[in-house]
């Protein structure tokens, strides 16, 4: 069994030394970012996601489904 997992790992370090040895350089993948997609500053995408979570939690505590973490 370890003898298998050995080789397998062994054929599969070999093929990416043969092909280039590096993935990172693969080409541009452009903005990868909501707010390099959105174009707008991280402020924009910060502030109404805060609020967002924040008010999620408030209705967690309204509604009582926190009585189920409380011993």
């Amino acid at each position: 069994m370890f003898v298998r997992q050995f080789l397998v790992a062994g054929l599969a370090h070999s093929s990416y030394l043969l092909g280039g040895g590096s993935n990172f350089d693969r080409g541009d993948f452009g903005p990868m970012t909501f707010p390099e997609l959105l174009r707008v500053n991280p402020w924009v995408v910060i502030v109404p996601l805060a609020a967002a979570l924040s008010g999620f939690l408030f209705w967690l505590e309204r509604t009582g489904c926190n009585r189920y973490l409380r011993p």
